[in-house]
């Protein structure tokens, strides 16, 4: 039998392959490279699922504590134990398409009916239920895509319009993006013209960013946009542009995540390429995720991403990596519970459950 001053060693020698730091490799458009050390410890398996619903969002709160919306009304929670349908009061005409924690007893999801008037859904949870929210309303009706929940107190939710004289398909001919602020007691409404927002990320309520699409007015072609918001004015951010002609709603910035104010990332659906904000300015890097990443960013040298066909994707700090998956279905979320744990939800209710094998097999040496 091995003695615990062994096991110890063998416990310091995993943890000393998880954070050594990498060898610099790759440039800044980089492919798929050989897994670095210690990602190959980290593994994706499935979980028993509750539903066979397509699961639009996860979001960890902890390790024993995880949420996860979709189709037909569906909220799911994670115990630590299993994952298990959860009441809430939504239709089963009703697609959640996002959800978002600040703490175990502070959350928001937003969504859509789907049949007409298409009426938009806010619920939030307070800790023991979640409450429906009437949807305040902007200008236009508001198609609402992401939410974003920076502390107890504050909600962001973004989205928009296009507004089509034919179809479908759709051929913009104007569009209204809708950041919606929920300020601890009511919603304040930020329009802006020529923009449909998909995604929101906030540090605080006086930093964040939106991404999205914008409707070029002279030539009603379509572009990428970059928002981010400095405590008084959203403002454009300079990037590589991804432009379209007009008449094609595709390929636009599905995902913003940011970690702090010199680290943020967005993927271009569609393409494999993800945008990387370093404090200064973004640049463009290949990823081997594709579809329309979800993206979840733990450190400067710790980023993860899902998409379509079941693929995972690491970035070590210096190149991104394919990750094995058990699965070819499309992932549309990914949530990171530490850099050693994490779920990513997609398409027919798949959960796939991340951890690092390693790490849980012998960290518990360390700790006597």
């Amino acid at each position: 039998m091995r003695s615990r001053l062994f096991r110890s060693c063998i416990a310091l020698f995993f943890l000393a392959a998880v954070c050594a730091p990498l060898a610099p490799g790759g440039a800044s458009l980089a492919s798929a490279q050989t897994l670095p050390a210690g990602v190959e410890d980290f593994t994706w398996v499935s979980a028993a699922s509750p539903v066979t619903a397509n699961l639009n969002s996860v979001a960890v709160v902890s390790a024993n504590d995880a949420w996860a919306v979709g189709e037909n009304g569906t909220v799911l929670h994670y115990d630590g134990d299993s994952w298990a349908v959860f009441s809430a009061p939504v239709s089963t005409t009703t697609t959640l398409s996002a959800v978002s924690f600040s703490s175990k007893n502070n959350g928001w999801a937003i969504g859509q009916d789907s049949v007409p008037p298409y009426y938009g859904v806010i619920i939030r949870w307070n800790g023991t239920e979640w409450t429906t929210y009437e949807v305040p309303s902007p200008p236009w009706p508001v198609a609402m895509a992401d939410v974003a929940v920076p502390n107890d107190t504050s909600a962001w939710i973004t989205g928009g319009i296009f507004v089509c004289s034919a179809g479908p398909p759709c051929v913009p001919e104007y569009a209204l993006g809708s950041i919606l602020h929920w300020n601890g007691n009511s919603w304040e409404n930020i329009s802006i013209p020529y923009v449909r927002f998909s995604s929101i990320s906030m540090l605080s309520d006086i930093d964040g960013w939106a991404v999205g699409l914008e409707l070029v007015q002279t030539t009603l072609r379509l572009r990428s946009r970059i928002m981010r918001w400095n405590g008084s004015s959203w403002a454009a951010v300079d990037h590589p542009i991804t432009e379209y002609p007009g008449g094609s709603v595709h390929y636009i910035l599905e995902d913003v995540a940011a970690l702090n104010p010199q680290i943020a990332w967005t993927a271009v659906s569609g393409q494999n390429r993800f945008l990387r904000w370093d404090g200064t300015s973004w640049m463009e890097l290949i990823s081997p995720v594709s579809g329309k990443p979800s993206i979840a960013v733990l450190s400067a040298d710790n980023v993860w991403a899902v998409g379509a066909e079941g693929d995972i994707g690491h970035w070590n700090g210096h190149f991104w990596t394919q990750v094995p998956s058990s699965v070819s279905v499309t992932l549309s979320s990914i949530s990171m519970a530490s850099p050693f744990e994490g779920w990513a939800v997609g398409e027919g209710g798949v959960i796939l459950h991340g951890s690092m094998t390693a790490m849980q097999t012998y960290l518990p040496c360390v700790s006597r």
